[in-house]
């Protein structure tokens, strides 16, 4: 069986009353999304698709760790997930994305990979700075980063050209 289909949620029969799955994301669901952001994870996932009406309302929740590369030092960081998010599906004429939180699946084959979903999910919930403490990043690394930023007492290089005719042109305006 592939691996993906795993990940396949079917509504061509109904679903009456709430149905939980639970998944393991581990280092076999990392590799196959193939990503540079997120090399490995240990994370539990549970689905919960509740029937509300005509549409099926499915809830997310990511609890677990994930590796991913320091900004600073680029060596592997480990990072805290703890996430729940909330997609409405819905059956209509044709598959199309409505909007972020509203999914439209196709009434005659209402079936829907949410191994990529699930993986967007998780990486949005991760902080937009992904680093170690200083003390705890490879110190070759930090070593290297301090000796080749610039020096705060060193004159600034010459401004462009372009910035100094924007900056005439705004002062002849005033």
């Amino acid at each position: 069986m592939d691996r993906r289909e795993t990940y396949i949620l079917d509504f061509t029969h109904p679903i009456k009353s709430p149905k939980t799955i639970d998944f393991q994301l581990d280092q076999e669901y990392w590799a196959m999304m193939s990503s540079d952001s997120i090399s490995n994870g240990d994370v539990s996932a549970t689905v919960l698709i509740e029937p509300v009406r005509d549409l099926y309302k499915v809830t997310f929740s990511f609890e677990g760790t994930v590796t991913v590369p320091c900004d600073r030092c680029l060596a592997p960081v480990r990072l805290d997930v703890d996430v729940e998010e909330e997609v409405s599906f819905d059956l209509g004429e044709e598959l199309c994305d409505e909007d972020d939180k509203t999914i439209i699946l196709n009434a005659q084959d209402p079936k829907y990979d949410i191994s990529m979903l699930m993986f967007e999910m998780i990486v949005l919930s991760l902080p937009l700075q992904r680093m170690h403490d200083i003390e705890d990043c490879d110190p070759e690394m930090v070593k290297f980063l301090v000796s080749s930023a610039p020096d705060a007492d060193e004159p600034s290089q010459e401004e462009d050209p372009l910035w100094a005719d924007l900056r005439k042109a705004v002062s002849k305006k005033k």
